[in-house]
């Protein structure tokens, strides 16, 4: 389900969900004063938020009030009127506000978690632990489709005369130069990784114009 919803567009998912809105204000209408069915109107901000983000949960949010503000006028039995059904309108709308923007905040802190997960803070390259982890997926379809998969380590003349007369601040700057060139002339399927490693698919170890280029010194 998780890898379904990830592929629809916002767009389908905002749509899906005012049908949802929709559905849960007949309900609504239907039962009467007696019963709001809140959480029915929640049901689909929460995933739209997830999912597509803020606006269009925010949408969501402005139709679930409207369409329990209309429940409440028209439901059978109904006895609330002018100031007090704009009140509770406009909490319903603030409920449903707060709940889309926390959920939403909540996927970002989990995007960002994830990210800094794979990501070293240094060189904003992939750590060592995901390389590991896309490493063993390329060499399982290298092995299934029978294509190359190279690996290339690469090593910086000098390194160490960097770190020890100029500092690691100095080291670290290379490091970060080195990341940069290297995802400057890679292809959007090569992998970036410190230290400065690049996993390279459908790419044999034969000299290549990319071997030859990294022959001279980087500026």
């Amino acid at each position: 389900m998780d890898a379904w919803l990830r592929r629809q567009s916002p767009a389908a998912l905002l749509v899906a969900g005012l049908g949802v809105i929709a559905g849960v204000g007949y309900v609504d209408v239907a039962t009467g004063p007696e019963l709001t069915p809140i959480l029915g109107y929640l049901l689909p901000i929460v995933p739209v938020a997830w999912y597509a983000g803020t606006r269009p949960a925010a949408i969501l949010a402005g139709a679930g009030a409207l369409a329990a503000l209309l429940a409440e006028v028209f439901a059978p039995g109904g006895h609330v009127h002018g100031l007090v059904l704009v009140w509770n309108a406009a909490m319903r709308l603030a409920e449903l506000l707060l709940v889309a923007w926390l959920v939403a905040r909540w996927r970002a802190a989990d995007e960002r978690a994830r990210e800094l997960e794979r990501t070293d803070p240094l060189t904003g390259a992939v750590n060592v632990r995901a390389l590991y982890g896309l490493a063993a997926v390329e060499i399982a379809r290298a092995r299934r489709y029978r294509h190359p998969f190279t690996v290339a380590f690469i090593d910086l003349d000098e390194f160490k005369v960097v770190n020890d007369r100029l500092g690691h601040g100095a080291g670290d700057a290379v490091l970060r130069t080195v990341a940069r060139a290297l995802s400057a002339v890679l292809r959007v399927s090569d992998v970036v990784a410190r230290p400065p490693v690049s996993a390279l698919p459908h790419t044999s170890c034969r000299p290549s114009r990319w071997t030859r280029s990294w022959e001279s010194p980087i500026s």
